[in-house]
């Protein structure tokens, strides 16, 4: 079965994979981004700020239950039944972890090895370290290499960069950025390099030879994103922030954060169920809390953990339905 409209291919083997057993996939995929789109236009492929991530690039194996339509009436309908839920409710955890221990994780963690090809005036960025670098026929060519099992969240990147760097504790941290925003250049590295000293020693080593920080176009919807080994900000909330003397400093809260889910996220990465985010999502803001109470003093704390809570407040009032509960018994 191939279904070209939504991409979806069905594929049966002759014979069943063994345990352990292993097989090729090969893709070849073209993105089209010409034209006005009825639903917008998409800011993935750009003359100097190309970002495209791994989750566009790279093919899905097995059910997309994020794919299911989600409207009660329309389901209803079409004679679907109930949405199946993103995460695995809390009575079926213990199924769900024998399955990844006799299975393995699903996404599974993959090591990665890329080419990409730009323009001359362009550098392009890769998940892990660059291992080759070379020119031919006017484009520019690199190879990175990611070594170490990681989580499948990566992203391709290419632009007129420049670039600032530094080592801390044998760990590189580099930010890749355009020229004419790099007044916070500096202290964006100061930022990031004083997170990994904070954190390694609260959490333990960084698992990689690079932090890699990346500046993105204004048009993605996040002001920070972690993937594997790379952290991506915007040109609008995060190298053109405006940190100003005794407000707090949202670049601090936001690296800091980002940075965070190295450990919390791409190291701990739990199973796909209810409670998840309380590993992810709260222990990096934990973290980010360490990161500014240490930086700007415990008043400057208090100040973004109110901010904070009302946030959480004015998200709850306009949630439909029940708000989750964070706690969930017998």
């Amino acid at each position: 079965m191939a279904d070209a409209r939504f991409g979806v291919h069905a594929v049966a083997r002759r014979e069943p994979l063994v345990s352990g057993g292993q097989l090729t996939l090969s893709n070849a995929l073209t993105l089209d981004r010409t034209g006005v789109r009825a639903d917008g236009f998409n800011e993935d492929v750009a003359a100097n700020g190309t970002f495209i991530r791994s989750s566009t690039l790279m093919p899905v194996i097995g059910y997309q239950g994020r794919f299911e339509i989600g409207a009660d009436a329309e389901r209803a309908k079409r004679g679907l039944g109930a949405v199946t839920p993103m995460l695995t409710p809390v009575e079926s955890l213990p199924a769900l972890a024998a399955r990844a221990r006799d299975r393995g994780l699903t996404p599974a963690w993959f090591t990665v090895r890329t080419t990409i090809s730009t323009s001359l005036d362009q550098t392009a960025l890769g998940p892990g370290d660059l291992v080759n670098e070379w020119t031919v026929n006017k484009r520019r060519h690199f190879s990175y290499r990611l070594d170490q099992p990681s989580t499948p969240m990566f992203p391709i990147s290419a632009g007129r960069y420049a670039v600032e760097r530094r080592v801390v504790g044998g760990v590189a941290v580099e930010l890749w950025y355009h020229a004419a925003h790099g007044a916070h250049a500096a202290r964006i590295v100061e930022i990031a390099s004083r997170s990994l000293t904070v954190l390694q020693q609260q959490f333990g080593a960084f698992p990689h030879k690079t932090l890699r920080l990346v500046e993105v176009p204004a048009g993605w919807g996040f002001g920070a994103y972690a993937q594997t080994g790379s952290r991506d900000l915007t040109e609008s909330r995060g190298m053109l922030s405006d940190a100003r003397k005794g407000d707090v400093d949202l670049l601090v809260r936001r690296i800091g954060h980002e940075v965070a889910h190295e450990w919390w996220g791409h190291t701990v990465d739990p199973l796909w169920g209810e409670g998840r985010l309380t590993i992810v999502e709260t222990l990096a803001k934990y973290s980010e809390q360490l990161r500014l109470g240490a930086q700007q003093g415990d008043a400057v704390l208090a100040r973004m953990m109110s901010f904070d809570h009302d946030r959480y407040l004015s998200g709850r009032a306009n949630t439909m339905g029940l708000e989750p509960t964070l706690l969930t018994t017998a």
